[in-house]
């Protein structure tokens, strides 16, 4: 162990930077960190944290946001909190790649285990060691870890790492017991794995071993924190007014600070309402009611593409496939509504009075879903680049490109998914909304 004056020339793989202060009883963190403080610590800061040739591990007690630099003109200490508001938004987009937070399989598992009585909570744990899903029968006390054979599992490099580890890192981190639910056993006896799972975690309190410890005052908290969804006949759906809202389980993105960017994706309703013969009436009720549906599905979904409207209203009047014919003649109807030609080409369909130019949100589905990115207008996937961006303090293009596509429920990058990325991109930092510096992509300054 060193401190920050004589790490000169030192070099290791991995260097664990420890920070010796914390809040005090009121509540604030101090602003004499010594060398660091005085002038020249950025330098001693910048050789601090370049020592490593793979991984910094910060050590703190509390969050970067709370150190409060009103009163201080330290370049060391601003250059601190910024170096640890960046390492802490790179664990979170870490930590969400690790943890698929658009797991299907894990969200079919959670909502299983939910309809059978449990309570469930998702993701829970530090650092490498999260608990996929985290279970407690009613009026228990004690949680039983639950690991599935997922992405995170996949990535350990060594049987050792994937098998023996992780439930023996868990155990002595306070978990009564840890299961493992394998997709390949899930599938073929889902009912026996549930009832398994729920006998094994109502028998937990009966049988407690001694000397067991105690979770940590973080996993605690998220154990504590609201559930990201309630269940019906088994499935997770979309939390009702009365239900808590959920905690960072919709949108993945960390300190949002618009509130429209929080917004959950509502699709307007395709169901086929009418025949398809009014589509190629002339008559007057014909042509109100299709002015009627396109109204409608505006209302619904706006900001929408002309191309996904076209789709609502056939699919509304019976149509499963909408041929060239049809679409142009519906373009034509929409024609006369409030449609703007974005940056990058796209057609999209506004309310009536919204300006695009200040529209600053986007809708990500609901956990579990998916909302194709080819039905995505410009502006909203403009935006999520914005705030991926903003969150990262910077990140290059493939990794704003892989984080966009997450945020709206895509895993793998298709061969039409990417290019409609890279060019949202392209035409955000021809916008100017994205700036692009030495391969670096950044959110601009907000204006004062």
């Amino acid at each position: 162990m060193k401190n920050l004056e004589n790490v000169q020339g030192d070099e290791r793989d991995v260097i664990v930077f420890t920070l010796a202060f914390s809040e005090d009883e009121r509540g604030r963190i101090p602003l004499n960190w010594g060398p660091l403080t005085r002038a020249g610590g950025e330098r001693r800061l910048n050789v601090a944290v370049t020592r490593a040739k793979e991984r910094v591990v910060v050590v703190m007690s509390f969050d970067p946001v709370k150190l409060d630099l009103s009163g201080s003109t330290s370049q060391g200490l601003n250059d601190l909190k910024d170096y640890l508001l960046l390492a802490s938004a790179e664990r979170t987009t870490s930590a969400r790649s690790r943890r698929g937070a658009r797991d299907a399989h894990l969200d079919e598992v959670a909502g299983a285990l939910a309809a059978a009585g449990l309570e469930v909570r998702t993701s829970v744990g530090l650092s490498d060691f999260v608990v996929d899903l985290a279970v407690r029968a009613p009026n228990s006390s004690r949680w039983l870890a639950l690991l599935l054979d997922g992405p995170a599992w996949a990535s350990r490099l060594s049987v050792g790492d994937r098998e023996t580890l992780p439930p023996s890192v868990l155990t002595r981190m306070g978990w009564t017991r840890v299961e493992r639910v394998w997709l390949p056993t899930w599938l073929r006896s889902r009912d026996r794995v549930v009832e398994h799972i729920t006998k094994t975690a109502q028998g937990l309190d009966v049988s407690e071993p001694a000397g067991v410890k105690t979770l940590s005052a973080e996993v605690s908290r998220q154990l504590a924190a609201p559930p990201p969804f309630r269940t019906e006949q088994g499935g997770p759906i979309a939390p009702s007014a009365a239900s808590p809202a959920p905690v960072a389980a919709v949108a993945p993105i960390r300190r949002v600070e618009a509130v429209d960017a929080l917004a959950t994706y509502r699709p307007a309703v395709e169901t086929s309402t009418y025949a398809a013969v009014h589509l190629d009436s002339p008559n007057a009720q014909s042509r109100a009611l299709i002015r009627g549906e396109i109204e409608r599905a505006i209302a619904a979904e706006a900001p929408i593409l002309v191309d996904r409207l076209v789709q609502v209203v056939a699919h509304r009047f019976g149509l499963s496939r909408v041929h060239e014919r049809r679409s142009q003649q519906l373009q034509r109807e929409v024609s006369g509504h409030n449609v703007r030609r974005s940056e990058n080409g796209d057609r999209v369909v506004w309310a009536a009075g919204a300006d695009p130019q200040a529209y600053t949100g986007f809708r990500v589905p609901a956990a579990g879903a998916q909302r194709p990115l080819t039905a995505v207008p410009y502006e909203e996937l403009r935006n999520a680049m914005v705030q991926v961006a903003s969150d990262a303090h910077g990140a290059d293009r493939e990794a704003i490109i892989r984080e966009t596509a997450r945020l709206f429920g895509t895993g793998r990058l298709a061969s039409v998914a990417r290019p409609r990325l890279e060019t949202a991109l392209t035409a955000a930092v021809r916008e100017r909304r994205l700036v692009l510096r030495d391969g670096t992509i950044t959110a601009p300054e907000p204006r004062t």
